[in-house]
This record gives C-alpha cells, sequence and structure tokens, in this order.
C-alpha cells in the first residue's frame, strides 16, 4: 500500500470537491457522539436588584464567619421566587425535556448515519468515474437503506462489547467490594488486586476497542459501496482487516500522528476565535449596556448563545474539513484492499 499517495489523494479530493464539506460539518457535530442543538431563549428579561434578596447588603466581606446567614439569604430568595412550583409543574417540564431530547438524539443520528453514507458514496464514485456530484444528490445517496445498516451494523457490534467489558470492570472491583460487604475496612492488598485487574481490563479494552474501529470502518465501505447486508458486510469486513492488518494498522499510525498535528494546529486557531469571539459579544454588551443601562438575566443569555455561536461555526467546519479528510482517506483505504476483481475502475491520477 501506497500510503502517501492516499494522504495525498485524499488532500486532493478534499479541496477539489467542496460538496463533501457539507457532510463534513454534519459527522463534525454528530459524528463523536450526540448532536447538540441550541434553542431560542425564553424571552426572559429580569434585572436584579438588592430588593430581589431581603435584607441583602451585597456578599458579607468575613465569608468563614458569615457563610450560614449568606447561605440563609439565598434559600429565603428561592422560596420567594420559586416556592410557588411544585412537583407536578416540575414532572411536566421533566418530560416535555425528555421527549425534546430524545427527537434531538434520533435526529441527529439520523443526519450522522446519511451523511456517513453520502460520503462514502460520494468519494468512491469519485474514484470510479472521475465525476463529482452536487450535495444534494449525495443527500438523496445517504438517504438509503445504507445508512440504516450503518446504524443497525455499530448497534449490533456495541453493545455486546459494552456490556462484556461493564461486566470484565464489575468483575475487576470484586476484592474491593468483597470487603465492603462483609462490613470491614478495605485491605491494601484488595486495592491493588482491583487496580491491577483494572489496568488489564482496560488495556483489553483499548486492544479491543481498536480491533472493532477498524473493522467497522472497513465493513461500512462493504455496506455503502458492495451494498451488501449487516452480517454479510461484517464478514468480508472482517476478512479484508485479517488480509490486510498490517497496512490497515501502519495507515492507522499515521492518521493518529496526523490527527495530533491537526490538534495542535488548531489550539492556536482556537485561541484566536476565542479572542475574537469575547471582543465582538463584549464589544456588543457594552453598546447595549450603554444604551439600556442594566443587565439583565435574558442580555447575559443572549451574549452567551452569541459566544457560543461565533466560537462554534468556524471551529466547526474547520473540523467538518478534518472529519472530511479523515473518512475519505478510510474510503481509498478499502478500495485499496478490497479484492482487485471488485474494483471497477482504477484510480484516476487527478480529478
Amino acid at each position: 500500500m501506497n500510503y502517501t499517495k492516499i494522504l495525498k489523494r485524499a488532500w486532493t479530493i478534499l479541496w477539489h470537491y467542496p460538496a463533501l464539506w457539507v457532510f463534513g460539518f454534519f459527522l463534525a457535530i454528530f459524528g463523536g457522539s450526540s448532536g447538540r442543538s441550541g434553542t431560542p431563549g425564553s424571552g426572559l428579561n429580569y434585572s436584579f436588584n438588592n430588593n430581589d434578596f431581603p435584607g441583602w447588603n451585597g456578599f458579607p466581606n468575613n465569608m468563614d464567619g458569615n457563610l450560614n446567614q449568606w447561605l440563609e439569604k439565598i434559600n429565603r430568595y428561592m422560596d420567594m421566587h420559586f416556592g410557588a412550583i411544585n412537583e407536578k409543574t416540575i414532572l411536566t417540564w421533566a418530560i416535555i425535556a425528555g421527549a425534546v431530547i430524545f427527537f434531538l438524539v434520533v435526529v441527529a443520528t439520523i443526519l450522522r448515519y446519511v451523511a456517513l453514507t453520502a460520503h462514502i458514496r460520494m468519494v468512491n464514485h469519485m474514484e470510479e468515474s472521475g465525476e463529482k456530484v452536487s450535495w444534494r444528490k449525495g443527500f438523496k445517496w445517504g438517504w438509503s437503506n445504507s445508512a440504516f445498516r450503518l446504524w443497525l451494523m455499530d448497534l449490533l457490534v456495541t453493545l455486546p462489547t459494552v456490556f462484556v467489558f461493564m461486566i470484565l470492570f464489575g468483575c475487576a472491583a470484586i476484592p474491593v467490594l468483597l470487603g465492603l460487604t462483609a462490613g470491614e475496612t478495605t485491605t491494601a492488598a484488595g486495592v491493588i488486586a482491583t487496580i491491577g485487574m483494572g489496568l488489564v481490563v482496560l488495556f483489553l479494552a483499548f486492544v479491543v476497542g481498536l480491533a472493532i474501529s477498524l473493522w467497522i470502518k472497513i465493513s461500512q465501505r462493504v455496506c455503502v459501496i458492495e451494498g451488501l447486508g449487516v452480517i454479510d458486510s461484517l464478514k468480508t469486513g472482517w476478512k479484508t482487516l485479517r488480509k490486510s492488518l498490517k497496512d490497515i494498522m501502519i495507515m492507522w499510525l499515521i492518521l493518529v500522528g496526523v490527527q495530533i498535528a491537526f490538534g495542535l494546529v488548531m489550539i492556536p486557531v482556537a485561541l484566536i476565535l476565542i479572542g475574537l469571539s469575547v471582543a465582538v459579544v463584549g464589544g456588543i454588551g457594552l453598546v447595549i449596556y450603554s444604551v439600556a443601562a442594566q443587565v439583565s438575566v435574558g442580555l447575559i443569555i443572549a451574549g452567551i448563545l452569541l459566544l457560543i455561536f461565533i466560537l462554534a461555526l468556524p471551529i466547526t467546519f474547520v473540523q467538518g474539513l478534518g472529519e472530511s479528510f479523515y473518512e475519505s482517506v478510510w474510503t481509498l483505504i478499502y478500495r485499496e484492499t478490497k479484492t482487485p476483481v471488485t474494483m471497477i475502475v482504477e484510480t484516476p491520477a487527478e480529478i
């Protein structure tokens, strides 16, 4: 396997195929865990003043001597403003919040697998035909049974693995738990045994997690590109991984180095963005304060949301470029390691 060629090819695809950036952006938002979503502010516009706190005259000068008195004032304030809220209201809002969070998680999961499917197909199609497609067509390609199969594949492999390692970590804690259940003080030998077993299980979890990660990466390409089902994709992906384990492991190590370098580059970029964002939001806040002559909760919330938005948008975009490059590399790796008979067209030299 020509590792340098794959990296250069993925870099070329990234900068000459802007439609992939859209799906890289979605993968950056939803790829790592669950998606994050913001909601509009509630319109709360309340200005705090000393009359809100009975007997409040500011923070006590001696915090050590007046801590209890200070806490009592806070408790009286909470009772005054929130004491009328009953358990039924709290339960209702908790159910609503849970339903909204569940809906957002479902939407984020769908978008993640649709984006991944679209990205794989678009890169593979580019390599086979030399044709670039729009992000709209890519989205149609992503909205398919393959996206559902990718989700099912992750579920089928991840859940049993997590369950097994929960049991193993529980077994590692047995020496300490036996001492606690017996009502005796935990001995040093029990603590050492638990720590030792925990480290062994942790190392095993790293090795198994890495193997599963590589297996899933290859199997995802089998599922999307070859159109196989979940079980057949996992079987073919495992055979491909075993056949080209050395090349895939070397490529994985190279990608780890690339990701570390990318993270180091992102540090000064993030610091610059934080400085600019604070300056912009702070300037807007000072202008509003000079006009309104007061600081409200609504203004503070709006400032925080604006700061998050200004920071998140460019950082997520750059991370999306990284995700797009990363997924392109894995698609090219699969094309290099799969059975030559299934190769339809040789990889073109340039886009």
